[in-house]
């Protein structure tokens, strides 16, 4: 089976078309093909736990697969290019580039894998069908300007499009559930806009603080341990967890 057909077989086990209203609960898994690691399918419910591993194969490394919680490293890095500021990549232990690239199959415009090479910036576009926003691709070329709207639907808010370039408005929420903090949602309360800011550390730009909504401001800071950056909440414990049920805490201020 193709990469293609890998996609679509995955997916029509999920739902039964690519967009928010139908698929909006989503995490991903990765499967190797022909040497390429692709995102096959997307699915959040349950609010499973997911982090994101990076794999070397023939010189690249590769994002394998994703975990939301236990606050493991991620870091991404910001370029300025004529006047734009470009989420580039993302950078997990050995600071190597990634990028994603799409491909359109029947007017539909899918994630088929992540790259590494060459510093290619990542943007995406949506577009609106029957009244509905889909994330229907992500580009790597041209630099092209990206911005995210959110809307409320039957009490929930929905990611409809993203805005990676110009520092534009983008927040997100933690909820505690059992002892976990997990990344529950992203929204903009009331269309509020509320923006993530970007520091210059060593010649690199971090996105140091995130602003939640529900007009209860929480920040989170990035901090370096051995050599590796966590994005660890300012105003919340602090925790590592490791299945089963184990936590540990990372500022020493908390037990669970």
């Amino acid at each position: 089976m193709t990469s293609r057909g890998l996609c679509f077989a995955l997916h029509r086990k999920r739902c039964s078309r690519l967009d928010i209203h139908a698929c909006w609960p989503v995490t991903s898994t990765v499967r190797e093909h022909k040497g390429r690691f692709l995102i096959l399918s997307y699915y959040l419910t349950n609010l499973q736990p997911v982090t994101s591993t990076v794999r070397e194969h023939k010189g690249r490394f590769l994002i394998l697969s994703y975990y939301l919680t236990n606050l493991q490293p991620v870091t991404s890095t910001v370029r300025e290019h004529k006047g734009r500021f470009l989420i580039l990549s993302y950078y997990l232990t050995n600071l190597q580039p990634v990028t994603s690239t799409v491909r359109e199959h029947k007017g539909r415009f899918l994630i088929l894998s992540y790259y590494l090479t060459n510093l290619q910036p990542v943007t995406s576009t949506v577009r609106e069908h029957k009244g509905r926003f889909l994330i229907l691709s992500y580009y790597l070329t041209n630099l092209q300007p990206v911005t995210s709207t959110v809307r409320e639907h039957k009490g929930r808010f929905l990611i409809l499009s993203y805005y990676l370039t110009n520092l534009q408005p983008v927040t997100s929420t933690v909820r505690e559930h059992k002892g976990r903090f997990l990344i529950l949602s992203y929204y903009l309360t009331n269309l509020q806009p509320v923006t993530s800011t970007v520091r210059e550390h060593k010649g690199r730009f971090l996105i140091l603080s995130y602003y939640l909504t529900n007009l209860q401001p929480v920040t989170s800071t990035v901090r370096e341990h051995k050599g590796r950056f966590l994005i660890p909440f300012a105003r919340t414990p602090v925790y590592q967890y490791s299945f089963p049920n184990t936590f540990r805490s990372l500022d020493g201020l908390h037990n669970p």
